[in-house]
């Protein structure tokens, strides 16, 4: 039995895990003694080191490919440098996919660092945000974003570091990249491995605090189905940016079962994704739904031949609307599959075998415990009862930073995670989504956080009260003024766009009128604010 398994037999890639936890061991890479104890850093340098010739990154855009061994002295120089200020305790990432970004990667995991992986894009209030709940010594960026991170940093002793390759040669002068003498530093597995940005269950901007060993028990979860180890899959398309967490699975899980990361700077579409797959020959990713229902009408299927997988997650979907992707898709059927994972769990909470049906997320990953509860409080004993999913197990995310209360609401005190989310489970138990009880939705396949924007518009001179929903064409807002205030909807528009990234800017439309419905304690009803922007929407009033 593999030592991360709660339910079940184990999955060969959790068997090939293993293997690699125990060389690890007996090669003396690790101060463990045993297969939980070892932390993430040692896996990465541990198998990119035994595979110095495996190809890791393909720029996309360039065509160059990088080694293990490439990508690895790099680390260490970088790793090197970061150590020789022990004062560097975090530092926060905003880079786009090439190999400097693969690089920094790993060396902040080998210097020890704890990286907080941010939005490439983020506006100078949005970074500043972040600052005090981070506290980063660092921020690594690209050349077109340091004006805006040295903004955000004024008055800070916060160092802005410009991570393309002549910038990280200054960064790294005089400090070697031989590996034979690199010495990784002492962590246990359960400490703090990187920080992700999240919702939470209430909707506000969170920071995650994800561990070592959680990272590392869920590096099998990709490759459940395969049987051929190590490289189950010949390439990985990487398609997500530094900020979610499906990049820090790819880029962790990918080296260790020797599978290439094919990888681009340049903004994605679905015309880019097909023509990278068709020229790189790609037979593994994960998209999200609406990117991939682009896809489906605009790839050829030579385009998308080599695929094995493609793995849609990211937001709810209707399966009619992936047809067209599935049809042009080859045979055997099945490699196409809807997954549900969080940032809280580290990744991948539930994968169907090969052909389950694409309006169902499959069954819980054997390595959680989970339950459904029904809006009583009970727990579900039935098929196709509804309930919200709670799930249990060491790969639960250690908390929030500086923000233990969040932490209390979304943990119960016995260790149970409330996912926010209804499903229902039929005989085989194979879940299917029923709705969403956060308040955070996503547009554009980013997160969007109401109470972010509320936040702003509260602050023009003249609001009484706004709320911030997910309607059919972008964000919407209903906004109380007080009376003669004077305040138009192009001011609202103004304040949000010179503020927020252009995702969060409200394309719904704005309503303003003279009160917002409430629950019986006086607080603002979402869902009956939702209904109302709909109905006004439809009326033209919202706009």
């Amino acid at each position: 039995m593999s030592y991360a398994v709660k339910r079940g037999s184990p999955w060969k890639s959790q068997l090939y895990l293993d293997g690699v936890l125990d060389s690890i061991i007996q090669n003396g890479g690790t101060r463990a003694k045993s297969r939980e104890g070892v932390n993430l850093a040692e896996v990465m340098f541990y198998c990119m080191k035994n595979s110095p010739d495996g190809i890791h990154t393909i720029n996309g855009a360039t065509g160059e490919k990088f080694t293990n061994l490439q990508i690895l002295k790099r680390a260490v120089s970088i790793a090197r440098a970061l150590r020789s200020d022990r004062a560097t305790e975090k530092v926060i990432i905003m880079l786009r996919n090439t190999e400097h970004m693969s690089a920094l990667f790993y060396a902040v995991l080998f210097a020890g660092v704890v990286p907080f992986m941010m939005e490439l894009q983020s506006t100078e209030y949005e970074i500043q945000q972040f600052l005090p709940l981070v506290s980063p010594h660092i921020i690594f960026c690209e050349p077109d974003r340091v004006d805006i991170a040295t903004k955000a940093v004024e008055g800070t002793d916060i160092r802005v570091v410009v991570a393309d390759g002549s910038s990280l040669d200054k960064f790294t002068l005089g400090c070697s990249d031989d590996i034979g003498s690199f010495q990784l530093p002492d962590v246990r597995a359960d400490c703090t491995a990187l920080i992700q940005p999240t919702s939470g269950s209430t909707g506000v901007p969170k920071a995650a605090m994800l561990t070592h060993e959680g990272m590392v028990m869920q590096m099998p979860s990709s490759w459940m189905h395969h049987t051929q180890f190590p490289r189950p899959t010949g390439m990985g398309l990487l398609l997500s940016t530094c900020q979610w967490l499906s990049h820090t699975l790819i880029m962790i899980s990918f080296p260790v079962y020797q599978v290439p990361i094919l990888m681009t700077p340049l903004k994605i579409s679905a015309e880019y994704i097909a023509e990278l797959a068709g020229k790189y020959r790609a037979t593994w990713t994960l998209i999200g739904p609406s990117i991939a229902a682009q896809l489906g009408h605009i790839a050829t299927p030579d385009q998308l031949s080599s695929f094995d997988r493609l793995f849609i997650a990211g937001s709810s979907f209707s399966p009619d609307m992936l047809a067209p992707l599935k049809d042009k898709l080859p045979a055997p059927p099945g490699r196409l599959l809807n997954v549900f994972g969080m940032t809280e769990t580290h990744g991948l909470i539930a994968v169907g075998p090969l052909g389950t049906p694409l309006n169902s997320v499959g069954q819980i990953n054997n390595i959680l415990e989970y339950r459904l509860i029904n809006e009583k409080g009970e727990i579900v004993k039935e098929p196709y009862e509804k309930g919200e999913l709670y799930i249990k197990g060491k790969c639960i995310f250690k908390g929030y930073v500086n923000n233990e209360a969040a932490y209390r609401e979304t943990v119960t005190p016995d260790g149970w995670l409330k996912t926010g989310d209804v499903f229902y489970r039929d005989e085989q138990e194979r879940l299917f989504f029923v709705n969403r009880n956060k308040l955070s939705f996503k547009y554009l396949n980013h997160h969007v956080y109401p109470e972010e924007i509320e936040g702003v518009i509260g602050t023009i001179p003249g609001v009484h009260q706004c709320v911030v929903v997910g309607a059919d064409a972008g964000p919407a807002a209903a906004v109380v003024l007080q009376e003669g205030c004077g305040v138009t909807r192009e001011d609202i528009q103004q304040a949000v766009n010179s503020t927020l990234s252009d995702y969060k800017h409200l394309r719904g439309g704005i309503a303003i009128g003279k009160s917002l419905p409430t629950t019986h304690t006086g607080k603002v009803h979402r869902g009956k604010c939702l209904q109302l922007i709909q109905e006004l929407v439809h009326r033209g009033e919202c706009f």
